[in-house]
């Protein structure tokens, strides 16, 4: 449809998809793509063959969308005067009703009220001149306009209650999983922000879920590999490790507990728990109960480093190709958590991926290759069409699903916003990262990781943390700081960037901690 829209794609939306994702976001405000092209107007003010101007597709149109109001659906079908636009003569024009309302079920569980509407002309317009069979002929030859309005909100609404958390992952929300089971070490100034110590996190303080685990009035969670301390695992489990993909590990991976793996550790750790609490009380408050995994929520924030590794080695286009194939192995490791009993679902989509200042330093050597934030191209669009592939699993599943819930967090559109309006929110530099080694404009150099230090062209440097984290948006060059971390999360706790969007089912909001 759209002039905008990427290579290869083309706008046909069914009316399922119409109402079930553009017009309910619309509804909710929820940001539509750069290349959306559904405008708003007051199609009861325009004749037919003035719309196409609207949504720049020239003259020579087929079908087009618009956005139009229910209100002006109302007040303008009340009153058929108020309908009239042109009046040649004795008659006039105006838009109709076709056919009666057509009711849809989308994928959610949406009832859907889909009417149509003609251009019609009175007959006694037909008799009245050569300027009246011109603008027959016109409405004749025009497609029906299709307006659509929501019947009424979600059948099954999304609980917050939930008694654990079962997350999986890669450094994003690694609490630890690395550092433990590799013996992976994390130096000061790591953690500086909230822990004081380096707590296992890739991040000054908090990341994105201790700010979610916070909000609904749950602990933080203990990884699954860190059996020092004796931690408790009752109210959930975090599998998620720094490094890992959803591909299986090769020999080169960065960490072997691929999103396979995460899942075959929650298997066991689920095994072990049954297993103990037919043992007495004495585990209950270090387990979580059974019922637990039937009633927890079950994130996932995984799928960058599949992106940006693959960078290394395969061309953009190889890249794209790939992404497929890497939803086809996340798509099996959610079927077998919910075959598991898993059913409610709270999935991340992958961040800008081309603004981190180690791809940037990589693939960004070349201006052209930037983008007007300066961040890289290819890399961005590689997360976007992650994304929109990953959007796409997550509706079929839930369509398939019928007695689980699955949210997508939009986090793409969240960190973007921040990093091209970053003074907006009180950030002094969006790309640059707070903690490494080299000064502006990246201040990162891949050969020294934050808090090390080491022996480079034969003299002793540092990779040291900033002043004040809280000007910052990236960390270290990969991660982002606690401050940015805790802008995210607050979006996210607004409903409106995920699908399906939640903001009327939040009672924790009046409540945030941060």
């Amino acid at each position: 449809m759209s002039s905008y829209l990427p290579p290869g794609y083309r706008f046909q939306p069914t009316d399922e998809e119409l109402v079930g994702f553009f017009l309910r976001n619309k509804v909710f405000k929820i940001p539509f793509p750069s290349y959306n092209e559904i405008v708003d107007l007051d199609v009861y003010l325009e004749e037919p063959w003035f719309l196409s101007r609207y949504a720049n597709l020239g003259e020579n149109i087929e079908e087009m969308y618009l956005f139009v109001s229910r209100e002006l659906k109302t007040k303008n079908s009340k009153k058929k005067p108020n309908r009239r636009l042109t009046k040649p003569r004795e008659g006039g024009c105006w838009w109709k009703a076709s056919v009666g309302d057509k009711k849809i079920l989308d994928a959610n569980g949406m009832l859907l009220v889909v009417g149509s509407y003609c251009y019609a002309y009175d007959k006694l317009v037909q008799a009245t001149g050569s300027l009246a069979l011109a603008m027959a002929m016109k409405i004749h030859l025009l497609p029906i306009f299709t307006l659509i309005s929501i019947f009424s909100q979600l059948s099954e609404s999304i609980d917050f209650n939930y008694p654990a958390v079962f997350n999986f992952g890669d450094s994003n929300s690694d609490t630890g999983g690395l550092v433990a089971g590799l013996g992976e070490r994390l130096d000061p100034p790591n953690g500086q922000t909230y822990f004081n110590i380096p707590s296992g996190r890739f991040c000054d303080g908090r990341l994105i879920i201790d700010f979610l685990m916070d909000a609904i009035d749950l602990p933080f969670l203990n990884a699954y590999l860190d059996s020092v301390g004796a931690p408790t695992f009752r109210k959930g489990c975090n599998f998620a490790a720094a490094g890992s993909t959803i591909l299986p590990a090769t020999a080169s991976s960065v960490s072997p507990f691929s999103f396979g793996i995460q899942v075959a550790q929650f298997f066991r750790f689920k095994a072990r728990v049954l297993e103990l609490l037919t043992k007495g009380k004495k585990f209950y408050k270090y387990i979580p109960a059974e019922d637990y995994f039937a009633k927890g929520l079950y994130m996932f924030d995984i799928g960058q480093n599949d992106l940006a590794g693959a960078f290394y080695s395969k061309s953009e286009d190889q890249v794209l190709a790939s992404i497929p194939t890497i939803l086809i192995e996340f798509e099996t490791g959610i079927k077998k958590l919910y075959d598991q009993g898993a059913r409610r679902f709270w999935i991340h989509n992958t961040s800008p991926l081309g603004c981190l200042p180690q791809n940037i330093a990589t693939f960004g050597k070349d201006p052209s290759k930037l983008d007007e934030i300066g961040c890289v191209s290819s890399h961005n669009r590689a997360a976007k069409l992650f994304n929109l592939q990953l959007h796409a699993l997550c509706r079929k599943l839930q369509g398939q699903f019928s007695d689980a819930n699955l949210t997508y967090v939009d986090l793409f559109t969240i960190k973007t916003n921040i990093i091209s309006n970053y003074s907006r929110y009180g950030f002094e530099q969006p790309i640059m990262a707070c903690c490494g080694y080299g000064g502006a404009p990246l201040n990162y150099d891949s050969r020294i990781a934050c808090g090390q230090t080491k022996t480079l062209n034969g003299s002793s440097v540092t990779a040291k943390g900033c002043k004040d984290t809280t000007e910052y948006v990236n960390w270290d060059g990969i991660h982002y700081t606690e401050a940015a971390n805790q802008y995210v999360s607050s979006q996210i706790l607004t409903g409106k960037y995920s699908d399906p969007p939640f903001s009327d089912k939040m009672p924790f909001l009046l409540k945030l901690k941060f």
